[in-house]
């Protein structure tokens, strides 16, 4: 379900849009339409604002384990994955192992999908930026493609599965393999 605070910011350009167009336009009314319609457009901003969906928190939880991965905070990167999934923890660890990310490697484009019970979500992203291989200290721009699925556990998204995609086909590849 996509709510309209996701990006509220098409209604409110429409919103005000109309405004100027009442303010121009209409001759008796256009001044009172034109000030109802930037209190609609104001109340909709103070919403957007203030309401935080599931998706706005998952993408947050995305953006802190990026975070954790470039300060190569293993701590961190584990305490934001589900405990039923050792194995992935096992997965991060060898990467933090195998990889430095630089402090321009960053998020992009991501699309989160939140379950109707708002217990699971599923992110698809790509992270792009400057990686450091750690063995031989090469440094190369990459280019990565993820899907993620976050469950909700005590009140705490926690990371429960990764696909590493890759980014052309978006056929999965493996998580630690090269390119």
């Amino acid at each position: 379900m996509t709510w309209i605070t996701e990006n509220a910011w098409p209604a409110i350009v429409l919103l005000v849009g109309a405004a100027v167009i009442a303010w121009l336009m209409v001759e008796k009314h256009g001044r009172i339409i034109a000030a109802g319609l930037i209190s609609a457009a104001c109340v909709l901003w103070f919403i957007e604002d203030t309401v935080v969906t599931p998706a706005e928190v998952v993408e947050a939880r995305v953006q802190l384990m990026l975070d954790a991965f470039k300060a190569g905070d293993e701590s961190a990167v584990h305490q934001m994955i589900s405990d039923a999934s050792p194995e992935l923890k096992k997965t991060a660890s060898r990467g933090l192992q195998l990889v430095a990310l630089q402090n321009s490697f960053h998020l992009k484009d991501l699309q989160t999908t939140v379950q109707p019970d708002s217990k699971r979500a599923v992110v698809h992203l790509r992270a792009n930026g400057r990686a450091t291989l750690k063995q031989n200290s090469i440094d190369q721009q990459v280019a990565t493609r993820w899907e993620t699925t976050w469950d909700l556990i005590d009140s705490q998204w926690k990371l429960s599965g990764v696909k590493r995609l890759d980014v052309v086909t978006g056929k999965e590849i493996g998580v630690l393999d090269p390119g």
